[in-house]
């Protein structure tokens, strides 16, 4: 379980793979900005990216139901964070897409330090 209280914080860096695979991880492309939020028992990340083969992967899975795993690196920290998911949710947003992703704060891990 990783050491962070409740709170918002600014996402530097983002990957992503199928929850049940050890495969690995791949970069969330055309990522803009996002957070990890923080609270009591629950993990969630909201993030925006431009690429459209991506988005259309994502929509693949939420309509699968199959669930994600979220590598983050926090903006000014020096840890990496690994957040199993549930299945993620994608909405098309202008010029962008968002892409969401719950998780338990208990599963939240520390992989290690930032390059």
């Amino acid at each position: 379980m990783a050491d962070l209280s409740d709170g918002e914080y600014m996402l530097s860096n983002i990957q992503w793979r199928k929850r049940d695979q050890e495969s690995a991880l791949r970069p969330l492309r055309g990522f803009s900005t996002g957070k990890l939020y923080v609270s009591g028992r629950s993990a969630r990340v909201e993030a925006r990216f431009t690429d459209q083969n991506l988005s259309n992967r994502f929509s693949d899975l939420e309509e699968d139901g199959v669930p994600v795993t979220l590598q983050v690196t926090l903006l000014g920290e020096k840890d990496v964070y690994l957040l199993p998911g549930r299945t993620p949710t994608l909405e098309r947003n202008v010029a962008c897409y968002i892409l969401r992703v719950k998780g338990k704060s208990k599963e939240l891990s520390t992989v290690h330090a930032a390059a």
